[in-house]
């Protein structure tokens, strides 16, 4: 269904050492993905030793901030490292992340229904 355009997923992390080995780990199982990349902006928590140990094992970009440079910032650094056709922006705080939710999401840019796509988790419309 998305062979045709390859699909990045950018996620921006400050902080994040709850959840952010979920959602990368949910992206990782994500077949639909070709690439995946990862920019900590500066965190202080445990987030940065997540992430390198989760590199350890899997494939993706990781750059690491020596400080918080702010999300907007993290988010045109994943850009300007991306490759793909379509560009994916995840939240690293995202509790209950699964690879449907990408594929719901792309599901109308594939089908030529939209050029740009913007969704927000609704727990009950799941």
């Amino acid at each position: 269904m998305f062979s045709d355009k390859k699909v990045t997923a950018v996620i921006s992390v400050y902080n994040e050492e709850k959840t952010v080995g979920n959602v990368v780990s949910a992206i990782l199982d994500c077949k639909i993905v070709d690439e995946i990349i990862v920019v900590n902006d500066g965190s202080t928590d445990n987030t940065a030793k997540i992430l390198k140990g989760l590199l350890q094992e899997n494939k993706f970009e990781y750059v690491e901030f020596g400080r918080n440079r702010g999300k907007s910032y993290a988010m045109t650094e994943g850009v300007e490292l991306s490759k793909g056709d379509i560009i994916v922006f995840i939240d690293a705080d995202i509790i209950g992340f699964e690879c449907k939710h990408i594929k719901q999401l792309l599901l109308p840019l594939v089908r030529g229904e939209a050029d740009m796509i913007i969704g927000q988790p609704c727990p009950d419309r799941y």
